[in-house]
């Protein structure tokens, strides 16, 4: 099972430049000050669905093989 989430990571990395949330939007939302500059970047409604379609079409890929 590891080996599988380290591939899908791998991948996921390739793809995105980054596994870490923080890489991925710009910002620390998990503060009050990187979650509004999120919001203010409509990051959630642009690159949260980005990634989720990103990550699907990978596990997809994997399943195919």
């Amino acid at each position: 099972m590891y080996g599988i989430v380290r591939e899908f990571s791998h991948r996921f990395e390739k793809h995105n430049g980054s596994i870490i949330r923080e890489d991925l939007l710009g910002f620390d939302i998990s503060e009050p000050e990187g979650a509004a500059a999120a919001g203010t970047n409509s990051l959630f409604t642009s690159a949260g669905p980005k990634l989720v379609r990103d990550a699907a079409e990978i596990l997809e890929e994997m399943l195919n093989e």
